[in-house]
């Protein structure tokens, strides 16, 4: 009988102190949500792709859907590989920059990689960041082990997150050194209006690299003559 009176006391003592706020906050509703499901694992993983496919159902309430945008982030063993955002560029595997209540069949993780690894042994990370207005609220993120062509690890996670946009990387600068002689042209394809080449060993930044909406091509921009 003292056990069990004691046992009671103690669990009304912990009740007493327990904040209000978050016995009132378990039982709703996060205002954001993104839940995964069906999630099919990388079957393969090459130098230049790799895709975690699964269905994702977005859920929020009380917040305007034309402030929530969609930001994303490649890592190549911890290397920054790629950033895009609305009015950054476009990538194939983004579907659309913007964020909408409902259920989407066959959403991809994924790596597209517009210039091949000369590997198919990498570790890659590929994050997307939900944003509302300028504060991150959520995050996917999906990591990757390749070992010669084999997936050998993958997880994908999906969660709520904070921050702020200014936090996030941003595009950066690409240092690289030519291999051989690079002409450049104001009109590549018909090597007419003449700027110049690129000697081979000399190094020189890459800029605003974009691949442009419902586009195969892929812009740069290098810091010699500043042309695209």
């Amino acid at each position: 009988m003292l056990k069990t009176t004691s046992l009671v006391m103690l669990l009304m003592a912990v009740l007493l102190l327990s904040p209000v706020g978050s016995l009132a906050q378990s039982g709703s509703a996060p205002a954001f949500n993104i839940t995964l499901n069906n999630i099919h694992p990388p079957t393969r993983c090459t130098p230049s792709y790799w895709a975690i496919t699964y269905d994702r159902t977005t859920s929020f309430s009380d917040i305007d859907a034309s402030t929530l945008t969609r930001y994303f982030v490649q890592y190549i063993n911890n290397d920054l590989n790629l950033v895009h955002y609305w009015e950054s560029g476009y990538s194939e595997y983004v579907q659309d920059y913007w964020v909408s209540a409902g259920t989407e069949i066959g959403e991809r993780a994924v790596g597209a990689y517009t210039v091949p690894f000369w590997t198919d042994t990498y570790q890659a990370e590929s994050i997307e960041y939900i944003l509302k207005g300028d504060e991150v609220i959520w995050v996917l993120r999906a990591t990757l082990t390749c070992e010669q062509g084999e997936v050998v690890a993958y997880d994908i996670i999906s969660e709520a997150s904070q921050g702020t946009r200014d936090a996030l990387p941003d595009i950066p600068h690409n240092l690289v050194v030519a291999l051989e002689d690079i002409p450049l042209y104001g009109n590549p394809q018909t090597q007419t209006d003449y700027w110049g080449t690129i000697q081979a060993c000399q190094t020189f930044f890459i800029t605003d690299i974009r691949i442009p909406r419902a586009s195969i091509l892929v812009w740069g921009r290098e810091s010699i003559t500043g042309h695209i």
